[in-house]
């Protein structure tokens, strides 16, 4: 289990690395609407533009495990032509779960345990989407809040996504 905790934190601190040092790029809005999908009876959306890349985030209330959301997302997004990649993106030598995974994060008081189920698309054109559901409550919480499911999604345009599997490959050969 401490093992699988390092290694999303890594990931998702690899992500924001990545997004924060590449810089800006535009993407078509065509391109990213395919990607960044909400889901019927989304709350506190917010879409954001962040270094070439566009965040889509949003609430729902929707029971652990939300099941029908993630069907939802898997089929309109193998509709518009996106296939799940077999690996992380941004971590590519680690096989993507496809399943709800539970961990610690100790980086805010009090500690949360966090219900994740992460999985990244890439479509022809070359762009790559990366999905995160996520249910979190307190580490000391009596009655765990597993109704409230927050929706995170980063799309990354094929100039970026080369970029970073540029620099990925770059790191890979300084360390052999």
């Amino acid at each position: 289990m401490k093992s699988l905790t390092r290694i999303i934190k890594y990931s998702l601190l690899a992500n924001l690395c990545c997004f924060y040092l590449i810089g800006c790029s535009q993407t078509s809005d065509e391109e990213y609407e395919r990607a960044l999908l909400r889901y019927h009876g989304a709350k506190e959306v917010r879409l954001v533009d962040h270094k070439g890349t566009k965040q889509l985030t949003y609430r729902l209330v929707e029971a652990y495990p939300e099941i029908p959301v993630i069907n939802w997302l898997s089929e309109q997004l193998t509709l518009s032509g996106w296939k799940p990649l077999p690996n992380y993106y941004l971590n590519p030598d680690i096989k993507a779960q496809k399943e709800w995974s539970k961990i610690i994060d100790s980086r805010s008081t009090p500690t949360l345990y966090v219900h994740r189920w992460t999985l990244d698309w890439e479509h022809s054109s070359g762009g790559v989407v990366s999905y995160s559901l996520e249910y979190k409550y307190p580490e000391n919480s009596t009655t765990p809040d597993l109704m409230n499911l927050e929706v995170i999604a980063i799309y990354v345009p094929k100039v970026i996504v080369d970029r970073e599997r540029e620099t990925l490959q770059k790191l890979r050969g300084q360390k052999g």
